[in-house]
């Protein structure tokens, strides 16, 4: 029985040992749960903080979609333009290629253009000076010539004298020319060829070289000048340059010749003697000519100006008279003796304080005997001229006139004397010197200046 019961405990024992076993393997596990618990929950920390940081990942490659998809569209952007400013720029190249091939076509057109015209110059502050000594020069060739006294053949012998007389400009203004050698009458015939110099010089010299009378194109060019001088000085030097070197010299030759006939034929009679008239009128032409000449190839237009107007009278100077013989008794003799043997015409000025035949205050007559140099290029309303003209004194043109009246009495009374021998002559016998071929009274003598004005009826006085 006892062998039993410990059998028993034995069993008891055994039993306890494996319960406590379990139990130690129990605890254990149950610490290892605890372990694997804590575990995981720190794993689970740890998941949520990864899913935070997923989630932010998420975010981040998301918004790295969205700036990438803007950098792309920005990228599209800045390679649309790039090919557009590549299409621009190979359009502005073309363009420019054109452009240039232009240009230069454009060059060549305006070179040749040009060939077509001069370059007018500007105007020199000596353009004054030049436009007097065209006066002075035309003024000294008048006194030397017509100046002095003439002989009494020449005074009395009309029809040599009706190149000056008969000129138009000359009976347009019924100008006085006394046949005599006093004073008044020297002076009238200078101020007359004066006149009539600047009447031919402006229909052969005073316009651009190829115009060779007063066209209408002249009057063209002039209007021009006043409303559009650019336009008129390009057409001007487009004129002067149409004719080359050659045709210019002998454009030159041409109008100063034809000048130099036409004025030798006007005033020759009246130096029947003298050899050295047609030279000297040649070398004054060509003298005008230069002058007009660098004038004409000026920016601005110049032109000569005919017409006198009382309210535009500071615009023009009275006639003075440059050589000693006319404002004195004048020398005997042709003008080239004078010359030659020193007197009469010394070359030399009168001087400021030369006396005055003539009384300077008296008022203008009008009568212009030199134009005015005025400005044809929009000139101001108010602008003085480039250069004075000339008109006769009243006093001059009286003093003219009065010797003309006189002249034309005395000359009445001799023709009454000769008629009155005339008749006595007839009377007694009628002697054969005393009469004609064709049986007719003789004429009078032409030599004579009184009958030669009375015959002639010289310019009426106004």
């Amino acid at each position: 029985m006892s062998r039993v019961t410990s059998t028993e405990e034995v069993g008891r024992l055994l039993k306890a040992l494996d319960e406590n076993k379990s139990l130690v393997h129990f605890r254990k596990m149950q610490e290892e749960n605890t372990e694997l618990i804590k575990e995981i929950e720190e794993l689970r920390v740890a998941n949520r903080s990864n899913d935070k940081k997923l989630f932010r990942l998420v975010d981040e490659v998301e918004e790295n979609k969205k700036q990438a998809k803007d950098t792309a569209e920005k990228l599209n952007a800045v390679v649309k333009q790039k090919n557009d400013l590549a299409t621009k720029h190979s359009d502005a190249a073309r363009q420019l290629r054109e452009a240039t091939d232009e240009l230069v076509s454009l060059r060549k057109e305006v070179h040749k253009l040009r060939g077509f015209t001069i370059e007018l110059k500007p105007t020199p502050p000596t353009l004054a000076q030049t436009l007097d000594l065209l006066f002075k020069e035309t003024r000294a060739f008048a006194e030397t010539y017509f100046g002095t006294e003439f002989p009494e053949e020449v005074l009395g012998e009309t029809d040599k004298w009706g190149g000056v007389r008969d000129h138009e400009y000359i009976k347009g203004y019924m100008l006085p020319i006394p046949f005599s050698n006093t004073l008044a009458a020297r002076q009238m015939r200078v101020a007359a060829v004066l006149a009539i110099l600047a009447a031919e010089f402006d229909a052969f010299f005073f316009r651009p070289t190829p115009i060779v009378d007063r066209s209408g194109f002249s009057h063209f060019l002039s209007d021009l000048a006043d409303r559009d001088p650019e336009r008129e000085a390009y057409i001007r030097s487009a004129i002067l340059a149409a004719l080359t070197e050659d045709q210019y010299e002998t454009s030159k030759k041409r109008r100063v010749e034809s000048a130099t006939e036409r004025l030798f034929k006007l005033f020759s009679p009246l130096f029947p003697l003298d050899e050295g008239l047609e030279s000297a009128l040649r070398k004054l032409c060509e003298r005008i000519y230069a002058g007009w000449h660098q004038i004409q190839r000026l920016k601005l237009k110049v032109e000569a100006h005919f017409h006198f107007h009382v309210d535009e009278s500071d615009d023009w100077l009275p006639l003075s008279f440059e050589k000693p013989y006319l404002s004195s008794p004048a020398p005997k003799g042709n003008p080239k003796q004078q010359q030659q043997n020193g007197s009469g015409n010394t070359g030399k000025p009168r001087g400021k304080n030369a006396p005055e035949t003539v009384d300077p205050t008296t008022d203008l007559s009008g009568l212009v005997i030199w134009p005015s140099f005025i400005s044809a290029s929009d000139p101001p309303e108010d602008a003085p001229p480039l250069a004075k003209g000339y008109v006769l004194r009243e006093t001059q043109l009286q003093a003219a006139r009065d010797e003309e009246k006189a002249l034309r009495i005395s000359g009445g009374r001799r023709d009454m004397r000769a008629s009155v021998r005339r008749q006595r002559t007839m009377s007694v016998g009628g002697s054969a010197e005393a009469m004609t071929p064709d049986g007719s009274a003789p004429a009078f003598p032409s030599s004579s200046p009184f009958l030669a004005a009375r015959a002639g009826g010289g310019l009426k006085a106004s």
